[in-house]
This record gives structure tokens, sequence and C-alpha cells, in this order.
């Protein structure tokens, strides 16, 4: 019983997700995973968002929101960044892989 309540926790920690603002753009949203604290979350997005646009498709000044995600069950070296813009708010219009926060 003690197994099925630690998963259970586990699935809740992985699966939600944490919302702060960015410094470096307080229009952008920052989403990371539920288990990252909020001064991690945020510090982990200004890092994103100060590495400039990932790629020419859309601009900087449109994102509205980065999601960032951990590799598969939060652990290893590979996360990953979203960007959603203004224009189409319900689907990312790039993703790219970036460095994992310090844990």
């Amino acid at each position: 019983m003690l197994a099925i309540a630690a998963v259970a926790i586990a699935i809740v920690l992985v699966s939600g997700s944490r919302e702060v603002r960015s410094s470096v753009d307080p229009e952008v949203l920052i989403r990371c995973p539920a288990a990252t604290s909020e001064e991690a979350c945020a510090a982990w997005g200004d890092r994103v968002l100060a590495a400039g646009p990932p790629s020419t498709t859309f601009e900087m000044e449109d994102v509205v929101r980065v999601e960032l995600r951990r590799g598969t069950l939060g652990i290893g070296e590979s996360c990953e960044a979203a960007y959603v813009i203004g224009r189409y708010p319900d689907e990312p219009v790039w993703d790219e892989t970036v460095d994992c926060p310090p844990e």
C-alpha cells in the first residue's frame, strides 16, 4: 500500500507544473515541472530566454510562454523547452533541447 502511495505522489510531482513570470521578459510565463522550486524555475527559464531565439520561425517578442520539461521520469541530463506564441496559445511553435537546471 505504501508503494502505491509513493507512486501516486511521484506521478503528481512529475505531471504537475509550476508557473512563474520571467525577470528577463515579464510578459513571458515560465512553466516548469511541479518538483522544481519557484526560484529554480525562474532561473532556468530566464537562462533559456536570455540565450535568444532558437529559430527564425518566430520572434522572441511574440513568445508568451516557455514550457520547460525534464527527460523521461524527470531524470537525466536532457531537458526540453517549448516556445508558445500569442497567435497560437495552445500549441508550442518550437521545441529545443536545453541544459537541465542544476539539482
